[in-house]
């Protein structure tokens, strides 16, 4: 049986609806991470190291105290980095470019070093979902600073190799000059 949970949401009153998602906002860190990723616009600006330090707090929980994510728990890992690409994905649709590269960046600055059985592979398609959202702030930033930004980033970590097997996808942004 399917429900219409738009007719269910409809005979509800706004004010209850707004204390439901309030309650599950304190108590529900994946309800947290999905509402922030879907309404990042409008939440304040922070600065990288912000970003940077809540994108090491979710690798550490996905690491957990055996230091390794296995195979079959790299959701672990996988399900927050989904959150902050989406987080990204929003932010771009909304002309925001700065926050979202460096989303992506610090994602793949990890990858190197993450303790993971990546058979399913998990890391590359990660890996891709950053790219992509390199190239689509590429592809709509007209910000100077942003871009140099990205161009010395890209530099920089081609010629330290600092994402290892993970650059194949800056390298190709490079050589095709969308920089």
């Amino acid at each position: 049986m399917d429900i219409n949970y738009e007719n269910i949401i409809n005979k509800i009153s706004e004010n209850d609806i707004k204390k439901f998602v309030l309650q599950k906002l304190y108590v529900d860190n994946n309800f947290q991470s999905e509402f922030r990723s879907h309404f990042a616009q409008h939440f304040e600006k922070m600065p990288k190291i912000v970003y940077e330090k809540r994108i090491e707090e979710s690798i550490f929980y996905a690491i957990g105290r055996e230091g390794f994510i296995p195979y079959d728990e790299t959701d672990r890992f996988s399900r927050p980095m989904y959150d902050y690409i989406n987080e990204a994905r929003n932010l771009i649709r909304h002309n925001e470019y700065q926050i979202p590269f460096w989303i992506a960046s610090i994602i793949l600055e990890h990858l190197p070093d993450l303790p993971i059985d990546d058979s399913d592979g998990t890391t590359s398609y990660i890996e891709s979902l950053c790219i992509e959202v390199i190239e689509e702030i590429l592809k709509n930033c007209k910000e100077k600073d942003i871009r140099e930004e990205i161009s010395k980033w890209i530099t920089n970590s081609i010629e330290n190799n600092t994402l290892e097997d993970y650059s194949t996808g800056i390298e190709k942004i490079l050589k095709e000059g969308n920089i």
